[in-house]
């Protein structure tokens, strides 16, 4: 195993990759979506195979989607028994609206709320 990188041949070969998959910090909305859709199309070529050699560009561009929606896309601060009223709201037609970072549930008329 090599203790040492090769500087002068990383920064050509990360740019090169750069060029083509546009692979770094993600700075907006845009840029979220095409790696977005990059990793899942990863994962579908990999299959589940942990092996695959894919699988670590897999691992890196998933931390910088999960980076990116944790600054952007943040989930509401929620308890275990709001989480749930959230899930069965949503499978009896009930929606979620965040109202100054408290998380409610609001149902449609006529939708059960037990």
């Amino acid at each position: 195993m090599k203790t040492a990188i090769d500087i002068n041949r990383l920064v050509p070969a990360w740019a090169k990759l750069r060029e083509v998959a546009d692979i770094g910090p993600i700075r907006n909305e845009a840029h979220y979506l095409r790696m977005s859709r990059t990793l899942e199309s990863l994962l579908e070529l990999a299959a589940g195979d942990e092996t695959h050699p894919a699988m670590s560009l897999i691992d890196i561009m998933g931390e910088l989607i999960e980076d990116y929606e944790a600054r952007k896309h943040p989930l509401p601060k929620v308890s275990g028994v709001q989480a749930l009223k959230f899930l069965m709201a949503r499978e009896s037609g009930g929606c979620i609206r965040d109202s100054g970072g408290q998380a409610r549930l609001e149902y449609p008329s006529g939708a059960q709320t037990q």
